[in-house]
């Protein structure tokens, strides 16, 4: 298993965009979104087995890195090619990314999958009334209205298909203090 992100060129964004936050942000998380319950959801849909090899994609604080790695300790180290992967991970990367980012992260998230290997997805989705809508503002404002708009407007979903991903779907959704938070899954051909 390796934590990594798909745009070594992109400049360092830390979380909750200023640096005098991070420290702030796994206690907000903890607090607002029930962390460690949507990131077990996730890996549930993402069905880890022993032999599985894993990327969890843009690591950050790493504490989706660590569950993995309890859920299934035998997961793989680098050095990784294409179609390294049968499993590809991110939790709340995606919306700190522009749409092009984001395209170019999806595309290579699917060359490193093995054919038949799953994308699985954590991060904001489409508001669907003005309640998350409100409540997504303050991600917005935070994170940037460039990087999250994609999100916000439910734009994941085709970008992953564009990429050449199949069986795409957004497998959970559930409301936040911060907006709407979904789990997402794609497959390689």
């Amino acid at each position: 298993m390796t934590s990594g992100g798909a745009d070594k060129g992109a400049a360092y964004l830390p979380a909750l965009r200023f640096d005098w936050l991070t420290r702030f942000y796994d206690p907000i998380l903890r607090a607002t979104l029930k962390e460690e319950k949507f990131k077990r959801r996730l890996l549930e849909h993402a069905g880890l087995r022993a032999g599985h090899r894993v990327l969890d994609l843009g690591g950050g604080t790493a504490t989706l890195t660590i569950l993995i790695k309890q859920a299934c300790p035998e997961v793989e180290a680098p050095p990784f090619g294409p179609a390294s992967f049968d499993r590809v991970v991110s939790s709340l990367v995606f919306h700190h990314l522009t749409t092009d980012r984001q395209r170019r992260t999806l595309e290579q998230a699917r060359a490193l999958l093995s054919p038949g290997g799953e994308l699985h997805v954590a991060d904001w989705g489409q508001a669907g009334d003005l309640l998350m809508r409100a409540a997504s503002l303050g991600v917005q404002l935070l994170d940037g209205f460039e990087t999250t708009s994609d999100n916000v407007r439910g734009r994941l979903l085709s970008m992953m298909r564009d990429a050449g991903f199949v069986s795409v779907a957004e497998t959970h959704r559930e409301r936040t203090m911060l907006g709407t938070l979904s789990l997402y899954r794609a497959m390689r051909p």
